[in-house]
């Protein structure tokens, strides 16, 4: 493994950003670090009654008997009979928390991050310096977005346990939503040196990426694809983001391997069944790509899975169908994701200035360039692209070659005057993947051709699927 990491590390990044220190890139939770950190073993305890502690004589909380067919499940009812045998044992009850936020992650259900957080807050009544405590609480801060409150924790509990991976991960993490780039990256690097696998390979390709290095960000992904964790949810987070880069990179047909490989793994997950199903509409395939869409809107109804299968509706043709699922999308995205509402606003021209004041606070709590991307669209569509132009810089600050930033990027300079500019960036994104989004890449296409500016090699092809409408 270190040759290979030796061989594959040389790019651009590798001085700062490498694997070991012999080896001269998120985006995701440290909860797949919590999942694989040493913790008690599974206790073979005999069925007793569940402690109580409620004045009518019933168990609340994480203490309430669990139900559910899973493996996790009857990990989790173990959990709960060794915390009833030693109810004070404050490794049994972070056991317990730790198995519901991993129920959490697997099922894409809030409600177990609540148990979680009540099992660690158990604890904390009773030892509010406990470390394994803290760290679960750090990470449930992150699945929250409360990132700075979960930076500042990590990095208290990081001067404890400086060989600790999984705090690692969360100091990583957290600075990557803060937009604090050179923290989220020796934060990973720190995390590489202490204990080299999937989970950092993973966030270092990442960071690689978003600095304008995807084949270095590849290398990393195949260190990562060859770490595999032994859980079906680790091992299924690890190829989808592997798949979301490659296409990213307009490598559509090793982004459907590497999907449909991670849904063998987790059949059910909606960022996997949502992934594919782009893969497919790129590809032409709208049967399949329709059926995935409204798997992920059932499995968890996100807005931007709305958003997904709205655009395969309005491509096959169901146009009322494809207007009610992106009115559900932009109800839940108004509710629940600042930065999926201003840029779904955008493209209906709809609530612009509702989603314009929504995404500013959102990125006074979350200065990415993700938050920058976002506001940046919505103020062009609002006719603000002066304003717009200074966001956009800012999204790009790092040299990120996603071709939708690009694209929007084009369309922005346009409006003010800078013909020469936006065809420039719209051939980059043309470039870096001529099917990023079926409506983008046609009228990208469009424009290229009024403005006599050729498309780069690949464009042809993405062009005619683009326009099956």
């Amino acid at each position: 493994m270190q040759a290979r990491a030796s061989a594959e590390c040389s790019s651009p990044m590798a001085d700062y950003l490498s694997v070991g220190r012999n080896c001269a890139w998120m985006a995701a939770l440290a909860a797949v670090a919590l999942c694989d950190c040493r913790r008690e073993a599974p206790l073979q305890a005999p069925r007793v009654p569940i402690t109580v502690d409620a004045t009518d004589g019933r168990p609340t909380g994480a203490l309430v008997p669990h139900v559910g067919t899973g493996r996790i499940d009857d990990e989790i009812r173990l959990a709960q009979r060794g915390v009833a045998l030693a109810p004070t044992n404050n490794a049994r009850m972070i056991g317990l928390a730790t198995l519901f936020f991993r129920k959490a992650r697997e099922s894409e259900d809030g409600r177990f991050t609540n148990l979680a957080q009540d099992a660690v807050d158990r604890v904390l009544a009773r030892a509010p310096d406990d470390l394994p405590a803290l760290r679960v609480r750090a990470a449930i801060f992150t699945e929250e977005h409360r990132f700075r409150e979960a930076r500042d924790l990590a990095e208290r509990l990081v001067r404890r346990a400086p060989q600790s991976s999984d705090l690692h991960a969360l100091v990583s993490d957290s600075c990557l939503e803060l937009g604090e780039y050179p923290c989220a990256i020796e934060a990973a690097q720190r995390m590489l040196d202490v204990r080299p696998d999937g989970g950092g390979y993973v966030r270092a390709a990442w960071l690689r990426w978003l600095h304008g290095d995807p084949e270095g960000a590849a290398a990393l992904f195949r260190l990562a694809l060859d770490a595999l964790p032994r859980s079906a949810d680790g091992r299924a987070w690890i190829i989808g983001q592997a798949a979301q880069l490659a296409f990213n990179t307009n490598d559509h047909r090793e982004a459907e391997r590497l999907y449909r490989l991670a849904l063998d793994a987790h059949p059910t997950s909606s960022d996997c069944l949502a992934g594919l199903a782009r893969v497919l509409v790129a590809r032409g395939a709208l049967a399949e790509a329709r059926s995935l869409a409204e798997r992920a809107v059932a499995r968890r109804g996100a807005a931007e899975h709305h958003w997904l299968l709205g655009e395969i509706l309005e491509i096959d043709g169901a146009h009322a169908l494809s207007e009610a699922a992106m009115q559900s999308a932009e109800r839940i995205a108004r509710r629940t994701d600042p930065r999926t509402f201003a840029l779904l606003a955008a493209r209906r021209g709809s609530s612009l200035d509702d989603a314009i004041a929504s995404v500013q606070r959102e990125r006074e709590r979350r200065p990415d360039i993700f938050s920058d991307h976002a506001l940046a669209w919505a103020l062009h569509r609002a006719g603000r692209s002066r304003e717009a132009r200074d966001a956009i810089d800012r999204a790009l600050r790092l040299g990120t070659r996603d071709a939708s930033f690009h694209f929007h990027r084009a369309m922005i300079l346009e409006a003010l005057g800078e013909r020469a500019a936006a065809i420039g960036a719209l051939q980059r994104a043309w470039t870096y993947n001529p099917a990023w989004d079926p409506r983008e890449a046609r009228d990208a296409a469009a424009l290229l051709r009024s403005w006599g500016a050729p498309l780069p090699d690949g464009g042809a092809a993405a062009d005619a699927a683009g326009t099956r409408r």
